[in-house]
C-alpha cells in the first residue's frame, strides 16, 4: 500500500536512474532520501545507491528493514554507509507487527535486519508508526528503541494521501485511528506528516546524528 493511493507507475530503468542522478548532481543536490514503498527490493538499488554515493550525495534510506539481513544489501551499506538509515517499526510483537503490515513473518525479518544493521555500525534511527492496531504496544515500542540506544520519532497523524484529501484515497486503505481521525491502516512507509514525538538515545554518537537532521 502507498499513501499516494492507487496508481500505476513502473518507475525508471537503470539508465533513467543514472540520468536522473546526473541531473541532480548538476543541480547541486547534496541530500538524497531514498524511499518507497521499500527501496531495497528494487533490483537496481545497489547500483543506483552506489552511484549516488560516489557522486558525493548525503543519503538517507527509509526502509521497513525487511531486506537488511540480506548479505548483498548489508555488504553494500557497510562499504558505502548511508548518512542515515531510518527504519519503520509497526509493533513490538510478531502478532501485532504482522497484522499491521499484513505480511506474515514481517516482524522476524524486521527484527533480524535491525539487529544486523546495528551490529554493522550503520547510523540507524527508528520511526514508530502508530495506528489503531498497534497503539496498545506504543510503550513497548518506545522501550525497545531505548534499549537499543537508538533515536526515534513517532508518527500517528498521517494524511490518507499526499494531498490530505480523503476522497482520493481508496476506501480499503483507510481505518479509524485511536483518536477517531482517519489514517492509513498499514505500511505508511512514506510519511507525509511531522512526528508527534521524538526521543533520542543517551549516546553522543546518536545525539550528534539527531542534530544533523
Amino acid at each position: 500500500m502507498c499513501y499516494l493511493g492507487e496508481k500505476r507507475f513502473e518507475g525508471l530503468d537503470l539508465d533513467g536512474k543514472h540520468n536522473l542522478l546526473a541531473v541532480m548532481r548538476d543541480a547541486g543536490v547534496i541530500w538524497l532520501q531514498m524511499t518507497g514503498g521499500e527501496p531495497l527490493i528494487d533490483p537496481d538499488f545497489p547500483e543506483a545507491y552506489r552511484l549516488a554515493y560516489e557522486l558525493g550525495m548525503q543519503i538517507e534510506i527509509l526502509s521497513n528493514g525487511s531486506r537488511l539481513h540480506k548479505d548483498h544489501i548489508l555488504n553494500l551499506l557497510r562499504t558505502y554507509p548511508p548518512t542515515k538509515l531510518t527504519v519503520s517499526m509497526y509493533g513490538a510483537t510478531a502478532d501485532t507487527y504482522d497484522s499491521v503490515t499484513r505480511n506474515r513473518g514481517a516482524f522476524g525479518r524486521f527484527s533480524r535486519g535491525l539487529r544486523m544493521a546495528i551490529d554493522a555500525g550503520l547510523n540507524v534511527d527508528l520511526s514508530l508508526i502508530v495506528v489503531q492496531a498497534n497503539v496498545h504496544e506504543i510503550d513497548d515500542m518506545r522501550a525497545w528503541a531505548r534499549s537499543l540506544d537508538l533515536p526515534f520519532r513517532e508518527y500517528a497523524n498521517i494524511s490518507p494521501t499526499i494531498h490530505g484529501a480523503r476522497s482520493r484515497c481508496p476506501r480499503s486503505l483507510r481505518s479509524t485511528s485511536a483518536t477517531g481521525s482517519r489514517s492509513p491502516a498499514a505500511r505508511p512507509d512514506r510519511r507525509s506528516s511531522t512526528p508527534i514525538r521524538s526521543d533520542g538515545p543517551r549516546s553522543a554518537r546518536s545525539a550528534a546524528s539527531r542534530t544533523s537532521t
